[in-house]
């Protein structure tokens, strides 16, 4: 079990296998496989995505243990949306730029991102980065599709550089009328694709399909070495503010029922219809008696009230949840020292960690990027030369449509940039700014160019109209016989 208890330790681990051609020999060890990912994988997932919708394991399991205390208030926390929402925001919300030296290459992978909505994809992409430690994307002919984590897995080999051998994904259909269950399953190789019914435990091969991307065409995505989820080591800190909170609820809650004691004889009243009256109406007639020395007993009734530490209790909750955003590397937006300090540069040092946390991720998100566009290009050249062959009869592959040694995919991280400072600096050091760059700065100008050409019409229109009143009404001479 992990640390937590909540989930195996193998919940996280990656399958391997020695080769395709032994894994297509021994269907059985890919049955395998897929229970592994359903009975122990899954689990873990489970777990962490019910965190992201506030639906946190333990406290959906918390009781309180004392019988008097009846009130049982369940209070969660969805940190774990807090966290990933954050995460995506900064890497995404800016469209990743792609850079090639070759611009008809360049084109052709902008276009694969129009279709493939490209800034949608990578936005649910890092989703689930964040959420589950890793993700999967499915590559097609002219688009890329996100995959259910649920769903699929990579089967990597032996090797050092532990390369990709197949992609699984499996999908069951629930019993629907005369129709039994069935999960089907696909087997994604570097050149086939193979589907098989799962019936029984045994897999029965139903058909076979040629691609031409030359790799696996089912990729994942990890956030870091360890395939971790962005809050899943926080699980612990989450649980214990949940509970904070809930006990505190169920206190006050608790007060409200406050111990009622009263000095006086009720003895002949107790279990009478007046005494139920007395207590439906709220109020106690407390008779006095005597005492062993014949003298009159003392009435009173009042309510007893446990005390409850509210500064200890909050300083405890603060605690927890500083520590949450600090080991996360997430600002608390909430925090007073963090809204009150507005300085551009400011927030840069308090993300700082954050960046040095998400800059792995990103490394990882351009290495699977990168394959998947060379997956695409691959797939483009082959259909091309066969397209020209069937038109030609001539087999011309043209190797360099393929490179993608010099392609950049660039991040552009969304946080609050200084621009005045910035371009202040600019100014003072001597450097010249063009009139698009400071357009493009300005948030409602849309278009900086558009705005250039605008400003250029209405600039020859006044000096037209100038011209125009000028020799209208010329009176710099005046003759004298006109005076």
């Amino acid at each position: 079990m992990s640390k937590s208890g909540r989930y195996d330790e193998s919940a996280n681990y990656q399958f391997r296998y020695s080769s395709l051609e032994e894994l297509l020999d021994n269907p059985n060890d890919l049955v395998a496989f897929i229970n592994e990912h359903k009975n122990k994988q899954r689990k873990r997932l489970n777990v962490l995505d019910d965190y992201y919708k506030a639906k946190n394991t333990r406290m959906s399991n918390y009781s309180r243990k004392n019988e008097y205390e009846k009130e049982n208030i369940k209070v969660f926390h969805n940190f774990g949306k807090v966290i990933t929402q954050f995460k995506v925001g900064y890497t995404t919300s800016n469209p990743l730029r792609l850079k090639h030296v070759d611009s008809d290459i360049l084109n052709l992978l902008n276009e694969f991102d129009k279709n493939s909505d490209m800034v949608r994809h990578n936005s649910e992409l890092m989703l689930d980065i964040s959420k589950y430690g890793r993700a999967y994307e499915l590559v097609q002919d002219d688009r890329v599709t996100l995959l259910n984590v649920f769903e699929c897995f990579v089967i990597y080999d032996y090797a050092v550089d532990k390369e990709p051998i197949a992609g699984v994904r499996y999908i069951t259909y629930p019993r629907q009328g005369n129709r039994l269950e069935e999960t089907r399953v696909t087997l994604y190789t570097d050149e086939n694709i193979v589907e098989y019914i799962l019936s029984g435990g045994e897999l029965i091969k139903a058909g076979s399909t040629r691609h031409f991307f030359d790799g696996v065409p089912l990729i994942e995505y990890q956030n870091n070495r360890s395939r971790s989820g962005d809050y899943e080591d926080l699980l612990s800190l989450i649980d214990a503010y949940d509970i904070a909170e809930a006990n505190t609820a169920n206190h006050l809650n608790d007060l409200v029922n406050a111990v009622l004691v009263i000095k006086g004889d009720i003895r002949k009243l107790k279990d009478t219809d007046e005494y139920k009256k007395m207590y439906g109406n709220k109020v106690i007639f407390a008779q006095n008696g005597l005492d062993a020395d014949g003298k009159p007993t003392e009435v009173d009734a009042k309510y007893i009230y446990r005390t409850l530490d509210v500064q200890a209790i909050e300083s405890y909750k603060t605690r927890l949840r500083k520590d949450i955003f600090s080991l996360s590397n997430i600002p608390d937006l909430t925090d007073e020292n963090f809204s009150g300090n507005t300085s551009g540069e400011s927030m840069k040092y308090k993300l700082f960690g954050f960046q040095q946390a998400t800059a792995s991720t990103m490394s990882n998100f351009k290495k699977a990027a990168k394959e998947r566009y060379q997956l695409f290009l691959n797939a483009y050249a082959t259909r091309t030369a066969l397209e020209n062959f069937v038109k030609t009869y001539q087999f011309e592959f043209n190797e360099s449509t393929k490179d993608l040694s010099s392609l950049e995919i660039v991040f552009k991280p969304n946080i609050p940039y200084s621009v005045v400072d910035e371009m202040n600096m600019l100014i003072n050091s001597g450097t010249s700014v063009s009139t698009q760059t400071k357009y493009s700065l300005v948030s409602f100008i849309d278009d900086p160019q558009a705005e250039i050409e605008r400003v250029e019409e209405e600039q020859q229109s006044n000096e037209g109209a100038t011209i125009e009143a000028y020799f209208d009404h010329s009176g710099d001479v005046v003759h004298e016989e006109e005076k």
